[in-house]
């Protein structure tokens, strides 16, 4: 899987095996390759749970969506960036089938 891939509706996501996360004070931390950390909130940490496992980035709007009870644009608008930023920081990994 690379990090460099467009997210489509049928690209495979998952966390990076070589990262680090904790739980600290209740909150979830995870800590990229470089040493920074990256405090996740709420649905940041719904998503870094799911990615445990490859799914698709369909499979986890859908989720998002059904959980959460919100309007699909402004979630997937705010999906897409925060998994972009994951992917360009090598926190997840993106494949394209």
């Amino acid at each position: 899987m690379s990090n460099q891939t467009a997210l489509t509706a049928q690209t495979q996501l998952m966390r990076n095996p070589d990262i680090f996360s904790s739980e600290i004070d209740e909150n979830l931390v995870v800590m990229d390759m470089e040493g920074n950390y990256f405090a996740l909130n709420l649905t940041a940490q719904t998503i870094w749970e799911l990615l445990e496992n490859p799914c698709s980035y369909e499979q986890l709007l859908k989720y998002l969506f059904k959980t959460y009870d919100i309007e699909s644009q402004p979630c997937r608008l705010d999906v897409e960036t925060f998994l972009t930023d994951m992917l360009q920081y090598k926190l997840i990994l993106a494949r394209n089938s």
